[in-house]
């Protein structure tokens, strides 16, 4: 969420900004990037409107620094990692 005093029109939860025929029905592909909390409320949010899209592509980013991980999460980041493609960015998996 953007602060109060932000004069930008389009402030607040992105799901705010997003008119339904923007979801076609679900016949839709959704890109989606933010902090994991704003990425599950999207979803949430799908669900709650019965929209279930055609694909939905999505990073979730956290703040940079120490960050402890699981030795399974490290795992299953190694596995991925290999299967993952160049886009333009190191972190988007295509």
């Amino acid at each position: 969420m953007a602060a109060g005093d932000n004069a930008h029109p389009r402030r607040g939860y992105v799901m705010a900004h997003v008119e339904p025929h923007h979801l076609n029905g679900g016949d839709v592909d959704i890109y989606l990037c933010g902090p994991p909390p704003m990425v599950d409320a999207v979803r949430a949010w799908l669900g709650e409107q019965s929209v279930t899209p055609a694909s939905f592509y999505y990073e979730k980013f956290s703040p940079s620094g120490n960050q402890v991980i699981s030795s399974s999460q490290r795992r299953s980041y190694e596995r991925n990692s290999t299967e993952r493609t160049e886009c333009g960015s190191q972190f988007f998996s295509c």
